[in-house]
């Protein structure tokens, strides 16, 4: 769905997360986020009605598996480059999980949804992120990054 002129919706994705693809104006096209993993087809599926072999970029706005799971294979699928903070960045590689301020019961929790996320969700992280942005940082897709902590430390917004 056409949300502005160049902004897309993918359709498909459910209540659980937004993924957008945006049609810049040097012809190529980015992805922003990369929903659950068993999004990766429908991803792809899309960017296809748009002309796959131009998905050249994908920034993930933060490092959740409902943004992140179906990155390593849209990825490993078009050769893209991987966008995301600093903060996120070992996140996304799969070096290091969330602290979700469990505390010690994080010694259980964190291998525990690891291994869920892999082995019941198909999970698999990408292998990597090629650049990292800062808050007010310009891309070259026209936005403008806004570092927004809260929700996870290295959340950006694009404006």
């Amino acid at each position: 769905m056409q949300i502005v002129p160049g902004l897309h919706l993918v359709d498909g994705m459910g209540a659980v997360v937004n993924v957008y693809v945006w049609e810049r104006p040097d012809g190529g096209l980015t992805l922003i986020d990369a929903g659950m993993p068993k999004d990766a087809a429908k991803i792809l599926a899309f960017a296809g009605t748009l002309g796959i072999e131009r998905l050249d970029r994908i920034i993930i706005t933060h490092g959740d598996i409902d943004h992140i799971g179906g990155l390593a294979e849209v990825q490993a699928a078009t050769g893209a480059r991987v966008i995301c903070h600093a903060v996120e960045k070992d996140i996304i590689e799969g070096r290091q999980a969330r602290d979700m301020g469990y505390g010690p019961v994080a010694r259980v929790y964190v291998p525990l949804m690891a291994m869920v996320t892999e082995r019941f969700m198909g999970y698999r992280p990408v292998k990597k992120v090629d650049e990292l942005v800062l808050d007010k940082q310009m891309l070259p897709d026209g936005f403008q990054v806004v570092h927004s902590p809260g929700h996870t430390a290295g959340l950006i917004a694009l404006h």
